[in-house]
C-alpha cells in the first residue's frame, strides 16, 4: 500500500466511525471535529510504513523523522514486519502521546514534536 491508500484508509475510518456508525447509536459528531480527526488519521496512518526509507513519513520533519525511519527500520526488521503489528500500534500511540508536550525550535519556527509526528 502506497502513502495515500494508508492516509486514506485512515481518513476514510476517522469518518465512518464518526459518522454514519456514530449516527446509528446516537452519537453525533460536530462537522468540525469530523474533518480534524480525519485529517489527523490520515496522518497517523502512514505511521506503519514509517520503516520504508522512501515513506512520506519518513521526510516529513528532516532530519529528524529520516533518523527515526532509520532506526525503525532496523529495530521493525525491515519494511512490513515490526511496525504492521498491534504492538506497533500501541507503541506508537504511546510514543505520539509522550512526546506531544515537547517542543522544537527549526530556523524561528516551533514545532511539537508528537502532532508533528501525527500530521505526517
Amino acid at each position: 500500500m502506497m502513502g495515500a491508500s494508508h492516509a486514506i484508509t485512515g481518513a476514510a475510518g476517522w469518518l465512518v466511525l464518526t459518522g454514519p456508525l456514530a449516527a446509528a447509536v446516537g452519537i453525533h459528531a460536530d462537522p468540525q471535529l469530523q474533518i480534524i480527526g480525519a485529517l489527523t488519521t490520515a496522518g497517523a496512518a502512514l505511521i506503519s510504513d514509517w520503516d520504508h526509507p522512501r515513506a512520506t513519513i519518513a521526510y516529513a520533519l528532516p532530519p529528524i523523522t529520516n533518523v527515526l525511519a532509520a532506526g525503525i527500520r532496523a529495530i521493525a526488521g525491515g519494511h512490513r514486519q515490526g511496525t504492521h503489528s498491534l504492538l506497533a500500534v500501541v507503541a506508537f500511540t504511546a510514543l505520539t502521546a509522550a512526546l506531544t508536550p515537547l517542543r522544537i525550535t527549526l530556523d524561528g519556527q516551533t514545532y511539537a514534536i508528537g502532532q508533528g509526528i501525527v500530521a505526517a
